[in-house]
């Protein structure tokens, strides 16, 4: 997978990469024909982009391939939209990164993988672009019925749309790391996130807990402070004080404050380590600078699975 830079691009990859929250997504979202067809327990990520360097501020973009009930080989390609507002040659580009996929298939196999596509949106502005190719041609119908003979000789091809930012919270549906996952992209251009954070990430409390939990949550937290505009530094430090800096939480106090305190709004690049060189706070012997374009989650590697055990244990 080539290196990832634009946080939106970050947080859709490092969640959807996730069998278990991929699997989740495409059962909430796939149309039931579809969702009929496929064996889900087959899905595997394929690990290579399609998107041109030029666009990755704009799309995102992961394949998987999966196996129909009857063992026949499927791909489903999601493509996210990065951008607050919808991309008019969306099924253009649809049709590029199709082409790709197969032109890494041809003379390997005798016929081509089916690609099912799937756009997800979370942007401010209503979805209005057509969700077929047929859509991009301009064209005026008359007696001889010239659009019905043209179709003969044009692609045409449908992707189905996942526009998070038309779904009510209550509509979003599915486990919690998928439910706070689509809640904080539906939500991250609202000038008013910083206020709705606390109910957001009051979702993943117990499950923060958990060994893997510390790296999702800083996951989000990240994802917030570096694409969030209506979260301040102030309101993400309110909100991680009060939901995991209690006594038996996955932050201890000390440790919740020496973070907001050094990490300068989670994320940002010049945050600083927690506990750095003495190995305070969560415990790591090495905390690298959370947010940090070289950062790992919350300790990068060393120590963090270590640090979340001490953490719970005490």
């Amino acid at each position: 997978m080539s290196q990832i830079t634009n946080p939106h691009d970050a947080f859709f990859k490092q969640f959807l990469s996730k069998p278990e929250i991929a699997a989740d997504f495409l059962t909430q979202h796939l149309p039931g024909e579809l969702l009929a067809l496929i064996d889900l327990p087959t899905l595997a990520e394929q690990k290579e982009s399609f998107v041109d360097e030029a666009l990755r501020s704009h799309f995102g973009d992961l394949l998987y391939q999966v196996q129909t009930k009857g063992g026949k080989p499927l791909y489903l390609y999601l493509l996210f939209e990065h951008k607050s507002y919808p991309d008019d040659d969306v099924a253009f580009q649809v049709l590029r990164y199709k082409v790709r996929i197969w032109e890494k298939e041809i003379g390997k196999a005798k016929r081509l993988t089916p690609i099912i596509a799937l756009v997800v949106y979370h942007g401010e502005v209503k979805w209005t672009v057509p969700k077929n190719f047929a859509g991009l041609f301009a064209w005026e119908k008359d007696e001889q019925g010239i659009e019905v003979v043209l179709r003969h000789y044009l692609p045409e091809f449908a992707y189905h749309l996942v526009d998070l930012s038309a779904l009510s919270d209550a509509e979003i549906q599915g486990g919690v790391w998928l439910r706070v996952f689509e809640l904080l992209l539906k939500h991250i251009f609202d000038p008013t996130l910083g206020q709705q954070l606390y109910a957001i990430l009051a979702l993943t409390v117990e499950l923060a807990q958990q060994q893997s939990g510390m790296e999702m949550l800083v996951t989000m937290l990240r994802y917030v402070a570096r694409a969030g505009p209506g979260a301040s530094k102030n309101e993400i430090h309110q909100t991680v004080m009060q939901l995991f800096a209690k006594e038996g939480g996955v932050l201890m106090k000390t440790a919740a404050q020496e973070w907001m305190e050094e990490a300068e709004a989670i994320g940002l690049q010049k945050g600083e380590a927690i506990g750095l060189e003495k190995g305070e706070a969560i415990g790591l012997e090495k905390g690298e600078a959370i947010g940090l374009e070289k950062g790992e989650a919350i300790g990068v590697e060393k120590g963090m699975l270590q640090a979340q055990r001490q953490m719970i244990l005490n």
